[in-house]
């Protein structure tokens, strides 16, 4: 391993170590300690919770949080749920709208077909989403999709199918 990899792997720890979880031995009991892992509501980070209609595709649960004009659209990955945009939500809500819907057959969604995951289905329900929170295919609204692990694939998909106006970029 070469001198710059080596300065970035121990960087990685350093900033690893300040983490506020208590990993305990395999012999040890979990730590009790204010650095333990703490659960919060989702009222903690959102400003709502929605259900948000698509005709013919399902209600899509959906987390909101700030009133800027711009927005950014986060999608989770696979076996997730909204709530992985949490601690995003709260850095990003002062700024910008930011919203974190539950996929097809994840969370609080309930859809027409739980059975089908394939990317054509669930990009169309992306850009439903989108469409019912935001308006028609004619609205302009500075969207940024941003997507984790399945969502960032789907996050390309829905960019490629140019049905969200305004948009702005894709962080994957």
């Amino acid at each position: 391993m070469d001198s710059v990899h080596e300065e970035a792997m121990q960087t990685s720890i350093q900033e690893c170590s300040r983490l506020s979880v208590d990993v305990p031995a395999s012999n040890q009991q979990p730590s009790t300690s204010r650095r333990a892992v703490q659960l919060h509501s989702w009222e903690e980070y959102w400003d709502s919770k929605q259900l948000v209609d698509v005709p013919g595709r399902g209600s899509f649960n959906a987390y909101t949080a700030g009133s800027g004009n711009a927005v950014v659209f986060c999608l989770h990955g696979g076996g997730y749920t909204g709530l992985t945009w949490s601690l995003v939500a709260r850095q990003l809500k002062d700024r910008y709208r930011v919203v974190a819907p539950d996929l097809r057959c994840h969370g609080e969604t309930t859809s027409s077909n739980d059975l089908d995951f394939s990317f054509e289905t669930m990009t169309a329900d992306i850009v439903g989403v989108w469409q019912a929170l935001f308006g028609s295919i004619n609205s302009r609204v500075p969207t940024l999709l941003v997507g984790h692990s399945m969502g960032g694939a789907l996050a390309v998909w829905a960019a490629a199918t140019k049905q969200i106006p305004g948009l702005e970029g894709v962080v994957v």
